[in-house]
C-alpha cells in the first residue's frame, strides 16, 4: 500500500491565524530577509506606535472655552485686557504728517494704494517724506489721531460684521501690538478668583 499523507485543512479563527503564519514565514524567505530581522522591525513599529499613542493621549488639548477666566481667539491665543489703539499698520504705527510726492497726508490715504487698500507712512526721511509705507489696520484707523481704550472687553469689528477683536499683545504703554479675532465676539473676561486667609491671634493673660 501506498500512504499518501493528506494536508490537514483547517478552519475557524486558529486556521486564519496558521495561514496569516504561513503566509508571513513564505514573504520572509521570498525577500530573503531573516525572519529575526523582520520580526524585530515588526517589534519596534509596534513599539514606537504604542509610544506616539501614549505621548498624544498625554498631550494637553487646546480647548477654545473660557479658561481661567480669558477671552480664547480664534487663532486659539488669549485676548490680553486691558489694552489700547491707535491707528496702526503690520509694520508698526502710522507716522502723521508724512509726505508724498509733494502733498502732505494726516490720515491713510488710497492715493495709488495697492488692491484699494488705504495706506500710510511708517518711516520718514529727515524732510519728511514718506520712507516705508503699509496698509492701514482699518480696525483702528478710522480715526488716525484717536488713542482708543482702555479696553477691557472684545471690541467690534468694523470691517467684518458679526466679529469682535482684541489685542493678543501689547506694549510697554498698554497699546496692542498684535490682534486677533475673538472666539465668543461678546466675551467679557471675569477676574481672577482670589481667596483671602484671615489669622486671628488670640492673646491669653495669666493673673498670678
Amino acid at each position: 500500500k501506498i500512504w499518501v499523507r493528506k494536508k490537514k485543512h483547517y478552519s475557524g479563527p486558529s486556521a486564519n491565524l496558521r495561514n496569516c503564519w504561513k503566509f508571513y514565514q513564505k514573504s520572509t524567505v521570498r525577500s530573503g530577509r531573516p525572519l529575526r530581522m523582520v520580526t524585530a522591525r515588526v517589534l519596534t513599529i509596534l513599539l514606537l506606535g504604542a509610544l506616539l499613542a501614549i505621548c498624544e493621549a498625554r498631550r494637553p488639548k487646546n480647548r477654545q472655552e473660557n479658561r481661567s477666566g480669558a477671552c480664547p481667539t480664534e487663532g486659539r491665543k488669549e485676548c490680553v485686557f486691558p489694552f489700547k489703539t491707535v491707528c496702526t499698520t503690520s509694520k508698526g504705527p502710522c507716522m502723521f504728517p508724512f509726505k508724498y510726492k509733494g502733498k502732505e497726508y494726516d490720515e491713510c490715504t488710497l492715493y495709488q494704494s495697492s488692491g484699494g487698500r488705504p495706506w500710510c507712512a511708517t518711516a520718514l526721511k529727515a524732510d519728511g517724506n514718506m520712507q516705508s509705507w503699509t496698509n492701514c489696520d482699518m480696525e483702528v484707523c478710522t480715526d488716525p489721531h484717536a488713542v482708543g481704550g482702555p479696553y477691557d472687553k472684545c471690541v467690534p469689528s468694523v470691517t467684518t460684521e458679526g466679529k469682535g477683536w482684541c489685542a493678543t499683545g501689547v506694549n510697554e504703554d498698554g497699546i496692542f501690538t498684535t490682534r486677533d479675532f475673538c472666539s465668543d465676539p461678546n466675551c467679557v473676561p471675569t477676574p481672577p478668583t482670589t481667596t483671602t486667609k484671615t489669622t486671628t491671634t488670640t492673646t491669653v493673660t495669666t493673673t498670678t
